[in-house]
């Protein structure tokens, strides 16, 4: 195979000369270009993408680290990336940690060691990982993190307003007069899930609904989480007409439990789920759930990471995307709804979209 020595002797130029050509360098003249190029195609010749990095010093190769590959959410959106980084120049690289936090650590302590031009984030364990985590950001490597982490301010993010999304979640189903409403929460990045449970309460508090912590349960993130903790949720006493499930995959366990109780949605029980999964719309009653815009998040992490390669020293970014309601069927009124409100509760507006 030809390479640049054999070019360069070919064409009776130098290798940086070649060097040039090949780039299509305005330094050279054009005679001399369109010379050196015509030997390159006659011989065959590619470029070494290995030898023009370390001249350039940069490899348009990104890492991308995210929790779990049994969540669609998350293969979604490292699809989404790909294509974005690709559209720009870049090439992906991506590694789940499957919901481990020593699995986390070692990728974020090992990063360094890869010759990726940046790095894209999704954190799982930023709590539990604290001294890598900083350990990263304070490096030279380029990072932009899926999410906002209060004491990584200086750290490029893009972030959805989880509490908007748990507020319009929570409104939609107070609109339809459900009162008693579970919400269950995630045990992954804890941190990060507070906003879904903060817009939870505040759906509620606007409606002049006491918060009650039994209906709040927390649970792992697959899909016989959700199976059972739904299950916990229908044998309660005062069972609920509603649950709020932060995630479409515990959501799509729910439907299992519900199954189960020879109960159905939304007859029985409203479901709304969070991050709208490629499934969500062909579940047997098509999920309502609030939808991560993942295509304008990962546009965003890509332009976002790009502009921090090519602009080291400029200020952090943060941006906030806001996500979107969609309503399908696996919500509706409740069957024992009163056309009065029940006494000290405010009758909800239907939520405008």
């Amino acid at each position: 195979m030809a390479n640049i020595f054999d070019i360069a002797r070919i064409a009776g130029v130098s290798t940086s000369t070649v060097s040039l050509a090949m780039r299509n360098s305005s330094k050279l003249n054009e005679a001399t270009r369109l010379r050196v190029q015509a030997v390159a195609a006659r011989l065959n010749y590619k470029p070494s993408r290995i030898a023009r990095s370390l001249v350039q010093k940069r490899t348009n190769a990104i890492g991308v680290i995210l929790p779990s590959s049994a969540n669609p959410i998350y293969v979604e959106t490292s699809a989404l990336i790909e294509k974005a980084a690709f559209a720009s120049g870049y090439d992906t690289f991506a590694c789940f940690i499957e919901e481990d936090p020593l699995r986390e650590r070692r990728f974020l302590e090992k990063i360094y060691e890869q010759q990726f031009d940046g790095l894209i984030l999704v954190p799982a364990y930023p709590d539990v990982n604290r001294d890598s985590y900083a350990s990263l950001a304070a490096s030279r490597l380029p990072i932009v993190i899926r999410d906002e982490i209060e004491w990584l301010a200086g750290v490029d993010s893009v972030a959805v307003d989880m509490e908007q999304g748990g507020y319009d979640a929570v409104k939609h189903l107070l609109a339809l007069g459900h009162t008693r409403i579970a919400c269950v929460t995630t045990m992954l990045a804890a941190g990060r899930k507070l906003g879904r449970l903060k817009g939870y309460r505040k759906a509620l508090a606007e409606m002049g609904i006491a918060f009650d912590e039994t209906l709040v349960r927390p649970c792992g993130t697959n899909l016989d989480d959700g199976r059972k903790v739904t299950k916990e949720i229908l044998a309660m006493k005062d069972r609920p007409s509603a649950i709020f499930l932060q995630c479409d995959l515990l959501a799509m366990g729910a439907f299992s439990a519900v199954r189960q109780a020879g109960l159905k949605i939304p007859d029985d029980i409203s479901l709304v789920g969070f991050d709208d999964i490629s499934f969500a719309p062909y579940l047997e009653s098509p999920l309502t759930t609030v939808a991560h815009p993942k295509e304008k998040v990962a546009a965003a992490l890509v332009k976002t990471l790009a502009h921090r390669i090519q602009n080291k020293e400029a200020a952090a970014r943060h941006i906030v995307i806001t996500p979107q309601l969609i309503v399908r069927k696996s919500s509706a009124r409740p069957r024992d709804f009163s056309s009065q409100p029940k006494q000290g509760v405010r009758r909800p507006q239907p939520c405008r979209q």
